[in-house]
């Protein structure tokens, strides 16, 4: 017996002094050990004394702290974590107006805060990619801000402006979309993480169409998802993401064609079959598929084109006909915001938000209320003027430029169903922004939660940046070679 605890002790006491060699000689260990111990025993302490409902905000603190340091280490991983935040998470602070401040408003300016101090702090210098699409962003950051300002102003002598707090709301949905867009072209720097963003978004897309095709689960669980994530822009990049990998990628396992098949047609199902009276859903949807099948083989998508004209060229008045109240009312809030709202102030709008407190002044159909347009670029002018607009369209040129470059550059693979896919997914955008659906979410009518869909076309948008990027280090290594 006395010879077994001999053994045990003279394993156990070099054992403790090596630990406490290693802890002495590296006082950083040190210290971060003791951090470690403290944060586990204080865990404790409040479980044991605190209620649990106020525990809520220091776990998220400590998570969101252990965040930030995995996310100085691997910044794509906050690109993933704003996904992941984006379709599945639907909490929300309350503001005192009729949408509250969501984790994916919260989500974008730290992850670009974090980015910026870290290269004031730690690297000492700033590193930013240069890209054309780039250009018309940061103009129309800059008449964001501008219309913001003027928005300030007295417009209408019998009518007010909307609170300070949504005109804020109003310009942050400009700006977190440019950021975001900024933080994907800035932040990835190889393919194997863009290939990782694209594949997580798409497994996300099936969790949430199962959700949705499902009306028992969907009954279930649709209050735990973020109100706003389903709308037309997570239908858009869905099928532009998912259609251009199972056709243009050759490199395709056969089983994930499969997944991505049964992707496209669950989420067809739920956007034709079980939600076909909201157009903004399928159509869409329908255009990104036929511009990723034209990019393809145009020959092919020609011929889908001339039989949609001769055999189907009656479903746009069908599809009017079907809503033909909503179609009418539509026009008249164009015309009234249009001629009479829009024109006090062409050029940068009447600040973001604003000018739904203007409608009630020009009756709808006879009856004076509070109205939005239903349109986004309607929204746009009215919000940030004809030169916000003219930012929009000068962006959009540039992208279409660059995607084409790049079609001509890239293999067939991941990078050129990549570049299909945003080309897709940006006309699909463009399609769903005059139907109603939010290229820029309008705070009195989706809310600032539908930033929850709108923000996905910016993070992929931004992914065209990294491949052109990516792709022209290639070039410039092999020239170097040679």
């Amino acid at each position: 017996m006395s010879q077994q605890a001999g053994t045990k002790n003279s394993i156990g006491i070099p054992l403790l002094e090596s630990i406490n060699r290693q802890l002495l000689n590296d006082p950083h260990r040190l210290v971060r050990v003791g951090i470690v111990s403290s944060v586990f025993a204080l865990s404790i302490l409040l479980g044991f004394f605190v209620p649990f409902e106020y525990l809520v905000f220091p776990l998220i603190l400590i998570a969101g702290s252990a965040g930030i340091f995995i996310y100085l280490r691997y910044p794509p991983i906050g690109l993933l974590a704003l996904l992941f935040v984006a379709l599945l998470i639907s909490f929300e602070v309350g503001t005192g107006t009729g949408t509250g401040v969501n984790l994916v408003v919260a989500l974008i300016p730290l992850l670009l805060g974090v980015w910026v101090v870290d290269m004031v702090v730690r690297k000492r210098k700033f590193s930013f990619v240069v890209s054309r699409p780039i250009y018309p962003l940061i103009a129309l950051a800059f008449v964001s801000l501008l219309a913001f300002g003027v928005g300030q102003l007295p417009w209408f002598a019998y009518a007010k402006g909307a609170p300070l707090k949504s005109q804020v709301a109003g310009l942050a949905i400009f700006l977190l979309s440019v950021a975001a867009f900024m933080l994907v072209a800035n932040l990835i720097h190889e393919l194997r993480w863009l290939k990782r963003l694209t594949w997580f978004f798409l497994f996300l897309g099936i969790i949430y169409m199962i959700v949705g095709s499902i009306p028992a689960l969907s009954s279930v669980l649709i209050d735990y998802l973020p109100r706003g994530g389903g709308g037309s822009l997570l239908y858009v990049w869905l099928v532009a993401m998912a259609s251009s990998q199972l056709l243009i990628n050759r490199k395709l396992s056969w089983y994930w064609r499969i997944l991505l098949m049964a992707l496209l047609a669950l989420t067809f199902y739920v956007a034709i079959v079980l939600q076909f009276d909201w157009k903004s859903g399928w159509v869409p949807s329908i255009v990104v598929l036929w511009v990723v099948v034209f990019l393809r083989s145009p020959k092919i998508g020609i011929m889908f084109a001339i039989f949609s004209l001769i055999f189907l060229g009656d479903i746009p008045d069908l599809l009017i006909a079907s809503d033909e109240y909503s179609y009418n009312t539509r026009l008249a809030a164009w015309e009234i915001i249009w001629m009479e709202i829009i024109k006090v102030n062409p050029l940068l709008g009447l600040g973001p938000a604003n000018y739904y407190f203007y409608t009630p002044l020009y009756p709808i159909l006879g009856y004076s209320v509070q109205f939005n347009s239903h349109n986004n670029y309607v929204d746009i002018i009215a919000q940030i003027g004809l030169l916000g607009l003219a930012c929009l369209l000068w962006f959009v040129v540039e992208m279409v430029i660059l995607g084409w470059g790049l079609l001509k550059k890239v293999e067939e693979d991941f990078s050129r169903a990549y570049v299909i896919g945003v080309l897709a997914g940006l006309g699909g955008t463009l399609v769903a922004g005059m139907l109603g659906d939010w290229v820029f979410p309008f705070v009195y009518n989706v809310g600032v939660r539908g930033i929850h869909a709108s923000i996905l076309g910016w993070i992929f948008m931004g992914g065209l940046v990294v491949i052109q990027q990516i792709h022209s280090k290639k070039n410039s290594k092999i020239q170097v070679g040679n």
